[in-house]
């Protein structure tokens, strides 16, 4: 899927004259609904793509609580301290929550 992302972007910015930019912001906001299928409605989900390796990762922003009550909202302070380690319980931490086979399943 990567390659093929690659190379329809770059058809589609050669032939109709549309910034890689706009194209991946386009492509972003539209795997937003896949990630959502596939992970979960998370607080706030965001889709990035790689502009030269066309890698997708998805990402999500979590709660930090003492006890985790939905997987989709919240992490476990003990987690997000794994992952930040000044992380304090009522911040946000950004998560990556790619899905395996993530590009194949947003096709």
């Amino acid at each position: 899927m990567n390659a093929d992302l690659l190379t329809i972007l770059e058809y589609w910015e050669r032939e109709k004259g549309i910034s890689r930019d706009i194209l991946l912001n386009a492509v972003e906001e539209a795997l937003i609904s896949a990630a959502k299928k596939a992970v979960g409605p998370a607080r706030d989900l965001r889709v990035q793509i790689d502009p030269k390796s066309g890698d997708i990762r998805a990402y999500a922003t979590l709660l930090i609580v003492e006890h985790v009550e939905s997987k989709h909202d919240h992490i476990s302070l003990q987690e997000a301290k794994r992952r930040k380690p000044d992380a304090q319980i009522g911040e946000e931490v950004e998560v990556e929550v790619t899905p395996e086979n993530f590009g194949r399943i947003a096709s």
